[in-house]
Parts: C-alpha cells; sequence; structure tokens
C-alpha cells in the first residue's frame, strides 16, 4: 500500500510528477526517454569483477539457467540520484528464463505454504486466475503492519536461495554474509503499476536488495530518499537484474508503465518442452518481477 506521509511535501513531489508522467506517455516515447546500458552508455560504468569460484562453477550456472558468470555484463548507474544502483544485463539462457518463469507460474503458486494476495484454497496459477498480484516466500511480509515476524516465515526453494548468493557473489566477491530471507514475487499485466514506495521495513538495511524481471518491458522510476528528488527512468527487460544498495537502498521506486515488448517472441516464444504454449501465452502479455532481501 503506498500513502503519503506526514513527511512528503506534496508541494514539491517530484517523483509523483515524473510517476504521473511515464503513466500517461505513449509506450514508444517511454521507450525514447528512459535510460539502459545499451541505449544510453554514458550513464552507466562497465564493472569488471573477480568471480569467487567458492559456491560457482559452470555446471552449476547451467543448472540455475545462467550463461557462465565471466560473460555477464554488470553497469553502475552514474546518473542515478543516488548512489548504489546497478543493473546486470540478462545473465540468463533463453532455457534459464524459461525455467524461472515456470517456477513462478506454477511451483510458487501451488504451494500453499507461501501467502499472496487471494484465499486459501483457490487456484492460484496465473495460468488460470488472472487475480494473482502477489507471493511472498521465507519471512512473509505483513503488507498491514509494514513489518516482518521471525513466527511467519517459510524456507526458500534452494534453488532460488543460491541464485540469489551468486547474484550478490558476483556483484561483491568479498560477500561472505549475505543471507536471502524474504522473497516477494510479483504478477503485472500490461496495465499495472507499482507506486512509488521505499523499502524499509528490514531490520538489516546494510544488505543489498535483488529486483529479477521476466516478460515484458518495466518502466523503473529511481528517485532519491525523499520525493522532492527528481527520478530517472529505466528500461528493464526480460532477465535483467536490478541490485539496489547504499543510498540506493533506501530510495523512493517504482513501475509507472508496462510496455509490450514485440521482440520477446524471439527470445521467449520456442522451446522443447510441448507445455510451454500455455507459459508464453501468459509471458508474452504480462511481467513477473522476482524480488530478494535479507530482512535480519
Amino acid at each position: 500500500m503506498c500513502t503519503v506521509t506526514a513527511t512528503d511535501d506534496c508541494s514539491n513531489d517530484k517523483y509523483m510528477e515524473s510517476f504521473k508522467l511515464y503513466r500517461r506517455l505513449s509506450p514508444i516515447n517511454c521507450l525514447d526517454l528512459s535510460y539502459s546500458p545499451s541505449t544510453h552508455q554514458e550513464y552507466f560504468q562497465r564493472v569488471i569483477s573477480p568471480t569467487s569460484t567458492e559456491i560457482i562453477d559452470n555446471l552449476t550456472c547451467t543448472n540455475l539457467g545462467l550463461i557462465p558468470l565471466n560473460q555477464w555484463e554488470m553497469y553502475h548507474c552514474t546518473h542515478c540520484p543516488t548512489d548504489g544502483l546497478y543493473i546486470i544485463s540478462n545473465p540468463f539462457t533463453q532455457e534459464g528464463q524459461q525455467q524461472w518463469i515456470k517456477k513462478c507460474l506454477n511451483d510458487y503458486p501451488t504451494n500453499q505454504k507461501y501467502l499472496s494476495n487471494l484465499p486459501e484454497h483457490v487456484d492460484r496459477s496465473p495460468l488460470f486466475n488472472d487475480k494473482l498480484r502477489w507471493l511472498t516466500l521465507g519471512y512473509h511480509y505483513d503488507w498491514t503492519q509494514k513489518t516482518y515476524s521471525k513466527q511467519n516465515y517459510t524456507p526458500l526453494p534452494e534453488d532460488l536461495e543460491l541464485l540469489s548468493k551468486i547474484i550478490i557473489q558476483k556483484f561483491n566477491p568479498t560477500e561472505k554474509y549475505y543471507y536471502p530471507e524474504a522473497v516477494i514475487v510479483n504478477y503485472y499485466h500490461l496495465n499495472s503499476t507499482l507506486c512509488g514506495h521505499t523499502d524499509h521495513s528490514e531490520e538489516n538495511l546494510d544488505r543489498p536488495l535483488i529486483s529479477i524481471s521476466f516478460g515484458n518491458i518495466g518502466i523503473f522510476l529511481i528517485g532519491g530518499q525523499d520525493k522532492s528528488i527528481e527520478p530517472i527512468p529505466m528500461r528493464l527487460n526480460s532477465g535483467d537484474i536490478v541490485i539496489m544498495t547504499k543510498q540506493t537502498r533506501l530510495a523512493y521506486h517504482g513501475i509507472p508503465k508496462i510496455i509490450e515488448d514485440n521482440s520477446l517472441s524471439k527470445i521467449l516464444k520456442n522451446s522443447d518442452d510441448e507445455k510451454w504454449s500455455q507459459y508464453w501465452n501468459y509471458i508474452s502479455k504480462n511481467r513477473i518481477n522476482i524480488n530478494i532481501r535479507q530482512v535480519y
């Protein structure tokens, strides 16, 4: 839930002004104005980091649907209003994206231990129920109280936990104490939005936040730690990973617009899995986001 707090100056709310602007712009204008490492190289600095081999090898990457780590392209967004925003340009193989999309559309929704916005004992698969908006795994977030509880916990899937640790180790090979503890999977239709907010409910705010996109293009609006700072729009393609650290960890961010990606069929439509067509029918018209964080 997004509300205006007593500390927000509505007369100088540059974040909301930008949010409304990108919400009403045409898709082509949104794409023209949004940044990505491929379209605005001057705003992104390539990051070359050594890769720890402690938990990472090519077989592990293959099993997780990833290309070899030495082929990953990671960038620091130097144009961001606050420091600490990084993007990894799609490190997944085609089969890898399909693998994680199927988990989000089948494995996670059918596990009744995970919580969602839907009532219990209903078919939650987005393939058959277009009302699913979110799922929580790990420490379950209380959307009303905006808190976590150590008593309300479901273990994360081992492969998702390993994926997040590999992402963090690639980002910072010296990081030995990152523990993925809470996951929110968001399901977006083409007309969906996510209003501007900050993620500050975790007790440990020093650890990075990971956000993984699949499906259609998300316009990601990232600002500062108050709404008087004008945000910038970033284009997130299928497979892209955002890492929020330092000051950006507490910056306002949201999704004012989802844009249909006409190139998606070249990337995701074909598969040797005879059941893939039903997943393709969903992801070709929607967007999925997995965000992962350490709570304690």
